[in-house]
């Protein structure tokens, strides 16, 4: 009886498994091949024309405040506490308790990803899909996107992208290498907008993008504030909301570049002044940023921001009520809108082949509204200098000390610091 069950459970296994995709594993080699040849570091599925990777790392950081400020799990200097005249601590005009000492760990930064690529004979379809588990204890999408690169248009090459992914507005050579998740105070290095973005190459050392995308007019984040300025201004409805757009221009190669962004989006809403009146919102920004090599272990990387109306792109200025705060003049109902500007200067020497440090400043200020309330954001620094250890492509371990203050439009201030250790274990 138990020889004829094996043989029929034999049976059924071999059915299924007939059903069943073919898989072929490999270790490394081309992104092409038939799915019964090995092609290392790929898998394929179905068709041997596609190819995919999973990668990802887990990541533990141990941070060690010595007096607590408002976001545990990365240095926003925009939430430290600001110490009042009667010498209480208040973080947005709110009272706040910070614990004296605080020890945190966080492994949330562990991610997972999944590309898949396909060649054509003008271009190569990539599909990458990829999260991690920053969210409020849920997984959350990070990229999600596909993109036809390597198209051939004249002398040079193209590519389009759709999907979810890092805004065009982002420079990618200028972003400084430091283990606490939020970095430069005034770098946007994390913003993941869904968006369109057309990239050309149309000759060697040049570069230029135009991209349509989510506009940083959010409403249902709260993104847009209208009160606080000369006279509370009550929002009746949000009326069009356009997408952003951004144009960018990369000149140079991976080790001297510099890129030129700008962008724009609007909003149209009704405001209750004693009437319902129409009145619209302009946003603009604009930077500058790159990257210089000194030999083949010095590199200086370099930020400059500029924004009006648009103080989102900022990454200070999400938290504070000072992210394009909007109001009524003070002799007239014409909106008006906070200008800020920001910046970095990151320095990264490489010891050795596998050791390298970091020492990073950056600052953000913002032009205050005469009406705004004292405890408006004003400006603040970060500092940065870290000791990172890679003793192999899978392993990374490293120790961060973060400085930073913050100051109020009436003067006042508050600073923290912050201790942290990284391990990382790529796959």
């Amino acid at each position: 009886m138990k020889k004829n069950i094996t043989l029929a459970a034999l049976f059924f296994e071999s059915v299924a498994l007939a059903s069943l995709p073919t898989y072929a594993l490999g270790a490394g080699g081309s992104s092409v091949g038939k799915p019964q040849v090995p092609n290392a570091g790929f898998f394929h599925v179905h068709d041997s024309s596609y190819s995919f990777t999973v990668g990802g790392f887990t990541r533990l950081d141990a941070l060690y405040t010595s007096n607590q400020i408002g976001d545990v799990e990365q240095f926003t200097t925009a939430t430290i506490p600001v110490v009042g005249a009667d010498g209480s601590k208040k973080i947005n005009g709110e009272d706040y308790t910070p614990a004296t000492q605080q020890i945190h760990f966080n492994a949330k930064r562990s991610r997972l990803w999944l590309e898949g690529a396909r060649p054509f004979d003008n271009s190569d379809l990539k599909v990458k899909i990829e999260g991690d588990f920053w969210g409020a204890g849920h997984f959350r999408l990070r990229h999600a996107y596909g993109a036809f690169d390597n198209i051939k248009l004249g002398q040079g090459k193209a590519s389009l992208l759709v999907g979810q992914t890092y805004s065009a507005f982002m420079v990618d050579s200028s972003q400084a290498n430091v283990l606490d998740n939020q970095g430069p105070n005034s770098n946007m290095n994390a913003d993941r907008h869904p968006l369109v973005t057309w990239t050309h190459s149309p000759i060697d050392l040049f570069t230029y993008r135009i991209s349509i995308e989510k506009s940083e007019f959010d409403p249902t984040q709260s993104e847009v504030r209208v009160s606080g300025l000369e006279q509370d201004v009550q929002v009746a409805e949000y009326g069009l909301i356009t997408p952003m757009f951004v144009s960018a221009v990369i000149i140079g190669n991976k080790r001297q570049n510099i890129q030129f962004s700008a962008a724009y989006a609007r909003i149209e809403t009704k405001v209750d002044l004693g009437g319902v009146q129409d009145k619209t919102i302009d946003g603009y920004g604009f930077n500058m940023g790159g990257l210089f090599s000194f030999g083949e272990r010095d590199f200086v990387r370099y930020y400059a921001v500029y924004t009006d109306g648009l103080g989102l792109l900022i990454p200070d200025l999400e938290t504070g009520y000072s992210d394009g705060v909007y109001g009524l003049g003070a002799t007239t109902d014409e909106i008006v809108t906070l200008d800020s500007f920001g910046g970095y200067i990151s320095l990264q020497h490489l010891w050795s082949e596998t050791l390298s440090s970091n020492l990073v400043w950056s600052y953000v200020k913002v032009n205050n509204s005469v009406g705004q309330p004292d405890w408006a954001y004003k400006d603040a620094n970060y500092v940065a200098a870290n000791l990172i250890w890679k003793p192999a492509k899978q392993l990374m371990f490293g120790t961060e000390y973060l400085w930073g203050d913050r100051r109020n439009k009436d003067g006042s201030a508050g600073d923290a610091s912050r201790v942290m250790i990284s391990a990382q274990f790529n796959f």
